[in-house]
């Protein structure tokens, strides 16, 4: 007879990727019990483990092993066990999945679910790799954390040993049967966690960039960014935007309609155009906040940062306040810091306020933008390249 724990990958109604812990051909022999009892019932979809527990044990319910030791559920996100109430009270069962040395609290997760009698239901288990971060506050304002590897409430996927189903100090005997346990769901890893360094702390660097991760395009030195700048105005001068335009963007090589000296619209050839105050039809292909140098609340955050360039004589001018709406400054006017206005000094030294607003339009047309949206700079809107 085939064993109760036989495990391989099958073809599941849910999909094809679920990894199947549980057959419904078995052998009881293969189930561990604790002050509880099993035998075999027939459903509608087949067979299953229909167990009754006791009420000498704190915690009675069954334990099924991993027939070779271990099973490696790691492309997968969670245990899914199908259970059915067959008693006349609501059950409450727990599904505890284990690493070695599962106590309860440490190498193992455990999860809930109720059911009414005559229910059915799923409990799942997520196979939680990461806990949650412990740093006592000191992300204040942020929406999300880091996560850390391993820990408390945490498994590792790749052996876990057994699966255990029990009820929690019940005052009377309870039934249920156990349809089906299968590893589900594909698993994504997290982008970012304080596993990326230790200390963790402080994150910012000088730039006001994540400190424990590279990626294209990070800046790395103040050289750098002068280097980008010459690359970029070589770049500018070789492609200075798409052909065939007025000076406003319009479709210079297009059809002309009569000028007004404003922007209005017109239907033309039965579709209604923007033209330009030249004649030329226009289509307005923009994006909003052009220019907009954002700061960053850096407030109650001193250990956030290193090498803080606002300690710096020349860029004490980009502190500031700002005001929050909500979140952890809402109402309040935190101190701020802009390390977009404090890295343009550092690329195109003293006159970076001209210079960047001239390469902002050049940029536009470069790239063929040729309108700007809300929530731009004002000295960038008012030199009026682009409407």
């Amino acid at each position: 007879m085939a064993k109760l724990l036989a495990f391989a990958q099958v073809a599941s109604s849910a999909t094809t990727n679920d990894l199947a812990l549980f057959h419904r051909q078995f052998d009881l022999k293969n189930i561990v019990t604790q002050d509880a009892a099993i035998s075999e019932a027939a459903t509608a979809s087949g067979r299953s483990v229909h167990v009754v527990t006791g009420i000498q044990q704190t915690w009675p319910g069954i334990t099924l092993r991993a027939p070779d030791g271990h099973w490696d559920l790691s492309s997968h996100g969670q245990v899914a066990v199908i259970l059915r109430n067959t008693g006349t009270n609501e059950l409450r069962v727990n599904c505890r999945v284990d690493n070695p040395g599962a106590d309860g609290t440490k190498n193992c997760v455990t999860d809930t679910l109720a059911l009414a009698p005559g229910r059915e239901g799923a409990l799942r288990v997520t196979l939680k790799r990461c806990s949650d971060s412990e740093f006592g506050g000191k992300l204040l304002g942020k929406p999300g954390y880091p996560v850390a590897p391993g820990g408390p409430g945490t498994v590792d996927p790749k052996n876990i040993t057994q699966i255990l189903l029990f009820v929690n100090k019940p005052g009377a005997s309870q039934t249920f049967e156990l349809e089906d346990i299968r590893a589900t769901g594909a698993y994504t890893p997290p982008t970012a966690s304080v596993a990326d360094a230790d200390p963790f702390f402080p994150f910012i660097d000088t730039f006001g960039q994540y400190k424990h991760r590279d990626w294209p395009g990070k800046v790395h030195s103040p050289a750098e960014l002068e280097s980008r700048r010459v690359a970029e105005a070589l770049e500018l001068s070789a492609q200075p935007g798409p052909p065939g335009r007025d000076k406003f963007g319009g479709w210079a090589d297009g059809a002309r309609l009569d000028a007004s000296g404003f922007f209005r619209v017109e239907k033309y050839r039965g579709k209604w155009w923007f033209v330009d105050p030249d004649r030329p039809l226009f289509w307005s292909h923009g994006i909003d906040c052009v220019g907009a140098l954002d700061t960053t609340p850096v407030g109650e955050r001193a250990g956030w940062f290193e090498d803080f360039a606002g300690d710096k004589p020349e860029f004490r001018q980009f502190l500031s306040t700002g005001y929050a709406l909500k979140g952890h400054y809402a109402g309040l006017s935190p101190k701020t810091f802009s390390f977009p206005a404090a890295n343009l000094l550092l690329k195109y030294g003293p006159g970076w306020k001209q210079e960047y607003h001239e390469v902002v339009h050049r940029r536009l047309r470069s790239w063929g933008l040729n309108t700007i949206g809300n929530w731009s700079d004002e000295t960038t809107r008012l030199m009026r390249r682009a409407p």
